[in-house]
């Protein structure tokens, strides 16, 4: 189908809308070899969603928006592909809803102080061919009874945050009109608004980095993506993936 409002060359094109799917991100790397670069499918609701770290991300139909795109064309590092979605994540939100939206590093998008999303990034190959798979959830029309009885207390949705309902396919063109725009950007092009987007940095923060527990200050964003940290008084590079983060009294 045709998405409304999208003005790329290649994401969203072709787009997939399904009524459900186990998740979008397999639909896609199952068929990674066949669909073109910018591939891209959304669905009103997952059976097996999936987020990081192995989790499940769980939704109701129309509760959610739950969008992957296949990108084939090379990245300069593929490390990076979640803080370009996670911004692309937050402008679209603004873009459209004109809502302070933020990220919280790396790629949590939070309004309201709360969490929006949920990213989840996935590499394949085959025969020496690289792609990946950039898989975006964001809560649009929950209410807060379905967080509390998740025991979800740092969740929100849209619709709780802006009081009216949300229409996931508006959201869809205008995420994938945004990550075109900043996939293909030099990462060190679109370092300053994600600096200025995230709201980790000058906070005092707790790093859970294997069995080990620190707190510091976030002092920035490296070229590379890391968030630098002071910590026992020296500077120390926290690599996404590696470890979380939190505020000292909360999640941000």
């Amino acid at each position: 189908m045709e998405l409304t409002g999208l003005t790329t060359k290649h994401l969203g094109r072709p787009f997939f809308s399904l009524q459900e799917v186990d998740s979008t991100n397999t639909f896609l790397k199952d068929r990674a070899w066949e669909l073109p670069h910018g591939a891209a499918v959304a669905a009103e609701h997952q059976t097996a969603g999936k987020g990081r770290r192995g989790r499940s991300w769980q939704d109701q139909p129309g509760e959610t928006l739950a969008l992957s795109v296949l990108l084939k064309e090379a990245c300069q590092d593929i490390a990076l592909l979640p803080l370009q979605v996670g911004l692309a994540a937050c402008e679209a939100i603004r873009a459209l809803y004109g809502a302070p939206a933020a990220i919280k590093w790396p790629n949590d998008v939070i309004l309201g102080g709360k969490k929006l999303s949920g990213i989840l990034c996935e590499s394949c190959y085959q025969d020496q061919t690289w792609a990946a798979v950039a898989g975006i959830g964001i809560n649009l029309n929950q209410e807060q009874e379905s967080f509390d009885q998740a025991g979800l207390i740092y969740a929100t949705s849209l619709k709780l945050q802006l009081g009216r309902p949300l229409k996931s396919l508006q959201l869809a063109a205008e995420l994938l009109n945004q990550l075109e725009h900043y996939y293909s950007m030099p990462f060190e092009e679109m370092l300053p608004l994600y600096r200025q987007r995230c709201i980790t940095l000058g906070r005092q923060v707790r790093v859970l980095y294997g069995g080990e527990q620190l707190e510091g200050e976030a002092l920035t964003v490296d070229h590379a993506g890391n968030l630098i940290c002071r910590i026992g008084g020296q500077e120390r590079a926290i690599r996404s993936g590696e470890a979380s983060v939190r505020g000292l009294y909360g999640y941000i």
